[in-house]
């Protein structure tokens, strides 16, 4: 986001107005493509056998008017739907209330979301909505928000809040993410002029691959009762991208693995989920992974040729055009 931030959409008439559109675009036709096709294949399930546990969940009429509307609209839209690992369903009245640990919560509200792990979407998408007001501010300023990030995070640990969701889809916490990727760049722009020789950011990237392999290996560091080896880890993560982009940056194979990315996010579920319902007795077999990961990539392919392409293709010529 910093990068095109600071490249496409840069002292560009309407900017703003481009880069939330073109977001848009890059985040929900492959959404709802993949969406609309899990509906449908719910209510086949419903039809043949009524066992869909998402159409039961609405609580045979149970759940408020407006309660009904949210889920609707947060699984149509993707905002909000963090936000409902933080909730419980009154029994009585049908309305949703805040709960400290959906894991105690009756029904479990996720199972409403049809494409479950869209909670991270919708924190994209909050990001989003800031990134053209944070990423251009001071470095300075990068630190401060970041620090401010990681003592809510110490904060909800200290006071024992329930990891999930507290330390994992709570956006105040998960922000720290995004703003270690604006360092990330800022590193990025800094080192671009640098000659550095290829196989020196090779060996780098070979040791943080070595690293990430051999990660749960490496004995605990607590520091203040955290285990500070992930925090590390992501720190020499953001660190390294930086170096790593500069000789991958052209690369086309890189590019279109890059592209594969998002529309295996949103479709591996379905696709292990359709592996459930019909190959139920072979779900603890090896092979039944390896043929979700085939079919997953296979579908991601056809959703990048046929979906992406076309309307990248257009968002491209937007650019273009404002040029």
């Amino acid at each position: 986001m910093s990068l095109i931030l600071s490249g496409k959409y840069d002292n560009k008439k309407n900017g703003l107005w481009l880069f939330f559109s073109n977001r848009v675009l890059r985040i929900y036709p492959s959404y709802l493509f993949i969406f609309f096709f899990t509906m449908l294949v719910y209510f086949i399930w419903m039809m043949s056998d009524g066992t869909t546990t998402f159409m039961h969940l609405y609580y045979a009429g149970k759940m408020s008017i407006l309660s009904q509307l949210f889920i609707i609209c947060t699984n149509l839209f993707v905002f909000g739907q963090d936000i409902v690992y933080f909730l419980s369903l009154h029994e009585h009245t049908g309305n949703f209330y805040f709960t400290t640990n959906f894991f105690n919560a009756a029904p479990q509200l996720w199972k409403m979301l049809l494409l479950p792990q869209g909670w991270t979407l919708s924190l994209e998408l909050y990001f989003y909505l800031l990134a053209p007001f944070i990423v251009k501010r001071k470095t300075i300023v990068l630190f401060l928000l970041l620090a401010v990030s990681l003592a809510i995070r110490w904060y909800l640990t200290f006071y024992r809040f329930p990891s999930d969701p507290w330390l994992l889809r709570f956006f105040p916490v998960e922000i720290f993410f995004f703003f270690l990727g604006c360092l990330s760049y800022r590193i990025y722009e800094f080192t671009s002029q640098k000659s550095m020789h290829k196989l020196f950011i090779f060996m780098l990237s070979l040791f943080m691959v070595l690293l990430t392999v051999f990660f749960f290996f490496i004995p605990q560091v607590s520091l203040l009762g955290v285990n500070i080896n992930p925090w590390v880890y992501f720190l020499g993560i953001a660190l390294l991208i930086p170096l790593l982009f500069r000789i991958t940056k052209n690369n086309s194979i890189d590019r279109y693995i890059g592209r594969l990315s998002y529309p295996m996010y949103v479709s591996q579920i379905l696709i292990i989920n359709i592996f459930f319902y019909y190959f139920a007795g072979f779900k603890n077999n090896y092979f039944f992974g390896i043929v979700c990961i085939i079919v997953t990539l296979i579908c991601s392919v056809l959703i990048v040729e046929y979906i992406e392409k076309p309307i990248d293709r257009f968002r491209q010529a937007r650019l273009r055009i404002k040029r």
